[in-house]
């Protein structure tokens, strides 16, 4: 498990039907100089299971999809979770992402990747009309944006 000043980003995929990240994460670590994670080439600086996440012609890091049978039919969902590579006390996250209709998904940290949903913090993303057509309403402090399930979110940010 790692320490409480360490951050693990996550990027869940447990509920997306899809969605791809445009990601420029920087991390300050006890200094003034800047370590880029993510430039657009490769995902040297993160942990996923093999061949679940990739990057698109456009230089986006993107996540492969597979459908699986429900009690509702078929649907979409992700082949895993993303981190970031080692540990973190001081960062600095920018991030900009798109969804497909229907996503639920969302970035962790300061998380263990052993048990993210409930060991660590969540920033949620998703489509929050697409995904309540299909799933009946959420709680305003589930939806986009949020610090989820603690703090509803002051303005959409999609």
């Amino acid at each position: 498990m790692r320490s409480s000043k360490s951050v693990s980003t996550i990027l869940n995929m447990r509920y997306a039907l899809s969605i791809i990240f445009v990601v420029a994460f920087t991390s300050q670590i006890f200094s003034s100089d800047w370590k880029v994670l993510y430039d657009g080439k490769n995902l040297d600086a993160f942990e996923f299971a093999e061949n679940s996440w990739f990057i698109d012609g456009e230089g986006a890091i993107a996540c492969r999809m597979k459908e699986i049978k429900t009690k509702k039919g078929m649907r979409k969902v992700g082949l895993g979770n993303i981190w970031v590579k080692g540990d973190y006390s001081d960062f600095e996250l920018t991030l900009e992402y798109k969804m497909s209709e229907g996503t639920n998904s969302g970035v962790f940290y300061r998380s263990d990747p052993k048990n993210s949903t409930q060991g660590g913090l969540e920033v949620q993303l998703m489509d929050n009309a697409g995904f309540q057509k299909t799933h009946g309403k959420k709680d305003d402090r589930k939806l986009n944006g949020t610090f989820y399930d603690a703090k509803a979110a002051t303005s959409d940010p999609s």
